[in-house]
């Protein structure tokens, strides 16, 4: 049940967008997305699972709102810890969070490759992407031709990784 809520989180955050990154412009953008993507996605557990927020916070984490646990923080690579922005975490299934934002191909590749440490390094058993496209830039802007394409199903198979444009 918990993987098929994650199935649809993508398009449910989508909904949110707005909500999300408004007035973040000049603020620290990780905290303020933080913060409101905290928001939303209890508020998301919490009806989908219907359950309190108390209960919700025993799977949801999110940084500088509910730490994820140090158990799950991942190990020092290259000297320094690596963790993702958020996570959903159960005893059967965990998945690693990233949250991140820009107008460039070199953004969203950087994501990807930091999501999917949280696989390789053993503490989740998949990632996702939530990338926000910054203005003036939309989702449709990035091609995804047979080269990304052939990219993203690389990630997604052996580092059960996945992107997706917000």
């Amino acid at each position: 049940m918990l993987q098929e809520f994650v199935k649809t989180l993508s398009s449910r955050i989508k909904e949110e967008r707005e909500f999300i990154v408004s007035d973040c412009t000049g603020k620290k953008w990780d905290e303020c997305v933080r913060k409101r993507f905290w928001e939303v996605l209890i508020k998301l557990f919490c009806q989908n699972f219907k359950v309190s927020e108390e209960c919700a916070r025993e799977y949801i984490y999110v940084e500088g709102h509910n730490r994820i646990p140090a158990n799950r923080r991942g190990y020092a690579f290259f000297g320094s810890k690596m963790y993702p922005d958020a996570a959903i975490i159960s005893s059967e299934f965990s998945i690693a969070i990233e949250l991140d934002h820009g107008k460039t191909g070199s953004k969203i590749r950087n994501a990807l490759a930091k999501a999917s440490f949280s696989v390789i390094l053993g503490w989740y058993d998949c990632a996702i992407v939530l990338f926000f496209v910054d203005p003036p830039k939309s989702a449709d802007d990035f091609h995804i031709g047979k080269i990304e394409e052939r990219i993203l199903e690389i990630y997604k198979k052996y580092f059960n990784t996945i992107l997706y444009l917000i």
